[in-house]
This record gives C-alpha cells, sequence and structure tokens, in this order.
C-alpha cells in the first residue's frame, strides 16, 4: 500500500512552474502533441514482456503546483480554477504510461469555463421558470409546494434526460483530448440516445427499491465501453455483474439493518422529541443541548458503519467499470486490496476537506496512481502506434 507521505510530482522537469498568463490569456495545446520519444524496444512488448500500463513518478511537486494554483484560484474569484483543472489533469494523464509511451491531455481550461457558463446560464434559465410557476401556484409554503407537483415534474424529468447527455459528453470531451503515439482516443456513438438509456432506466430503480441500480450503472457504462475506439481498434464490453451485486448487498442490507436500529435508538433516547418535531413541523423540539447531543451522537455512530458499506460498493463498482472493458485479444482486470482502497478514500477526503480543495489535485493523483498499480491486462493491448 502506498504511503501518503510520498510526494506527488507533475510530469515534466523541464516545464516552469505555472506561467499565469499562459494558462489565463495565452492558448493551451489542442492539437495533436508530440509524442515522446521511446525506444523501438518499448513499442511492442516481446512474448516475454507482458504488455504493461505503468505510473511513472513525475518530476515537478504536484503539492506546490496545487497551492500555487489554488491561490490563483482565490486571486481571480474562481475563474483560475478551471485553468488549473486542466493543468492538473493534463499532469496527472502524462503519469500513465502504455507500453512506455505517456497518455497526453490536450483539455484546456477556456473549454472547462465555457462548458460551466454555458451550464449557469441553463440551470439560471431552469430555475427561473421554476420559481415563475411557484409565484402562480394558489397556495404557499409546502402546501403550494404540494399543488405545483405536476409543474414540477415538467422540469425535473428534462433535467434527468439532460443529465444522461452531459455524462456521456464529459466522457466523449475526456477521450477527445487524450492522445498516445499521436493518435487520440474517440467516442463515437450519440449522446441523445445514450440519454434515452438513462432517462428510462432510472424509473426502473425507485421500483425495484434500488435493486436496478447495479444493473443500470453496468448498462451505461456497457454503452459507453462500446462506443469507444483508439484508432482502428474498437473496445468491447464484458460486464460481470455478481461481485457488484455481493457489494449492493451488503450495502443494501447493512444500510436497512442500520436505518431502523437508529429509529430504535433514537425512539428510546429522544421518542417524545422527534414525535413533536415531526408533528409540528418544526426543530425546536430538538433545540435543547442535551437532546442535539444524544441524537447526533446516534446518528453519527449508525453513518460509520453506513460509510463502510457505501465505499465497498464504490470499490465494487470501481472494479467493475475497468474489469469490464475488453478488446480484441485481451480485457482489463482491476481488483483493489479492501483495506489499501479504504485507507486511500478515508484519506483523500481528509486531503481535500482539510485543505478546503487546494490538495484536490494531489488527492486525484494519488487514486489514479493506486488504481494503476493494480491494473493488469490480460492477454495482449492492440497496436498502439
Amino acid at each position: 500500500m502506498m504511503s501518503s507521505a510520498v510526494a506527488l510530482k507533475a510530469p515534466f522537469a523541464a516545464e516552469p512552474a505555472l506561467d499565469v498568463a499562459r494558462h489565463l490569456f495565452g492558448s493551451e495545446p489542442a492539437t495533436r502533441p508530440t509524442p515522446a520519444a521511446v525506444s523501438p524496444a518499448a513499442d511492442v512488448p516481446t512474448e516475454a514482456e507482458p504488455p504493461q500500463i505503468a505510473w511513472v513518478e513525475p518530476a515537478e511537486n504536484l503539492w506546490l503546483t496545487s497551492l500555487q494554483s489554488f491561490g490563483l484560484t482565490l486571486m481571480t474569484f474562481g475563474v483560475y480554477y478551471f485553468w488549473g483543472r486542466a493543468e492538473a489533469r493534463r499532469r496527472t494523464t502524462n503519469a500513465v504510461h502504455i507500453n512506455g509511451k505517456p497518455l497526453d491531455h490536450t483539455g484546456t481550461g477556456l473549454e472547462a469555463f465555457t462548458s460551466f457558463i454555458v451550464g449557469a446560464l441553463i440551470a439560471v434559465s431552469i430555475t427561473t421558470a421554476f420559481f415563475a410557476m411557484m409565484k402562480g401556484a394558489p397556495g404557499t409554503g409546502i402546501e403550494g409546494m404540494r399543488q405545483i407537483r405536476w409543474q414540477r415534474l415538467t422540469i425535473s424529468l428534462p433535467l434527468l434526460f439532460l443529465l444522461g447527455s452531459v455524462v456521456y459528453r464529459k466522457r466523449q470531451h475526456i477521450l477527445r483530448r487524450t492522445w498516445l503515439s499521436g493518435r487520440r482516443f474517440d467516442v463515437s456513438g450519440h449522446a441523445w440516445g445514450y440519454a434515452l438509456q438513462h432517462f428510462w432506466m432510472a424509473f426502473l430503480v425507485p421500483l425495484t427499491l434500488g435493486w436496478a441500480a447495479p444493473w443500470r450503472a453496468s448498462r451505461l457504462e456497457a454503452i459507453k465501453i462500446r462506443d469507444m475506439h483508439y484508432g482502428q481498434t474498437r473496445f468491447i464490453a464484458k460486464p460481470e455483474l455478481k461481485p457488484l451485486y455481493k457489494a449492493f448487498a451488503l450495502l443494501w442490507f447493512g444500510g436497512g439493518f442500520l436505518y431502523f436500529a437508529m429509529l430504535i435508538v433514537l425512539s428510546l433516547n429522544i421518542g417524545p422529541q422527534l414525535l413533536a418535531a415531526i408533528n409540528g413541523l418544526s426543530i425546536a423540539p430538538l433545540n435543547d443541548a442535551d437532546v442535539a447531543r444524544r441524537g447526533l451522537t446516534i446518528v453519527a455512530i449508525g453513518l460509520l458503519p453506513l460509510s463502510l458499506f457505501a465505499l465497498v460498493y464504490r470499490k465494487a463498482m470501481l472494479e467493475h467499470q475497468i474489469s469490464c472493458v475488453a478488446f480484441d485479444g485481451g480485457r482489463l482486470r482491476l481488483k483493489l486490496p479492501l483495506v489499501g482502497y479504504l485507507w486511500l478514500a478515508v484519506t483523500n477526503v481528509v486531503l481535500k476537506v482539510g485543505s478546503l480543495g487546494a490538495f484536490a489535485p494531489v488527492a486525484e493523483a494519488r487514486a489514479m496512481r493506486y488504481l494503476i498499480s493494480h491494473l493488469k491486462i490480460e492477454g495482449r493491448l492492440p497496436q498502439m502506434a
């Protein structure tokens, strides 16, 4: 298991720290990058050398560049965040080597900033329409919200459909900005077709009390994988649902048990106050310091094992998504040690929250390095040149 004390570094030793003018006002590479020089022996592995996907420790210190990016984000009132995010993704991507050749990411901060502005305008338009319908409701407060439930559907259903399109276009954008040996990855499907699948399958989740959720996630991931290609190489989806459903069963049954256990313990400790708060639709009965302390303690104790179950399911989902990827002659396999993954997940949360997001790029790079270190290739990779 990797130590959190190991410093992560950025990929280019000769690159200057952070050039503010280049990032904020200059152009970032949006075309095919020049492939890194590699020896001929690194192009294609021999029969004795299996194909490899490796993390090559970068040259510059990502802790320092993360601090610089965070400072520039504060100085520009958040605008620089998108440029810093693009730079962090480029550095992390470049640390991944396939058969000795680094991946290159050419996404720009301007692209991310433009997408954010468009999304914000759409969100403001939808919110404005929602409050306009609320204004015409005959009731007020909770009763008014109930009376416009059908109006809410006219907003929430289109949003659910658009969310599927956003998810697909994000994958498409990332792959189209990722290059290897002078050739880029791509997604050739249609975002609206994916959004339709994303939309109708969402209704199966509540109808099955959540049990359709793993199948839905696997089905949607398989659609994106089948639409992926690298040159003439097309990818194949080979999902294995059994391990995913084992983890989901732990979350479902464990979460259900904890829910009812917490209700029983809460009723035994602060039952009258809870009933008063529910009947009066007010938190005033829970404002007493002793009542609040006992209630929060019970909830916190219950949330600890629930968080553990959720992380186990998250681990299974990551393994499923990666191991689902196959190609002619081989496939990927990911198996993460449980204790190591839990340590990584918890320390990354502490790293992000404790630094107010300043070290989020470091946490993401740690996660990527950990995944790559446990990623295996069965068979042979397609020609990557």
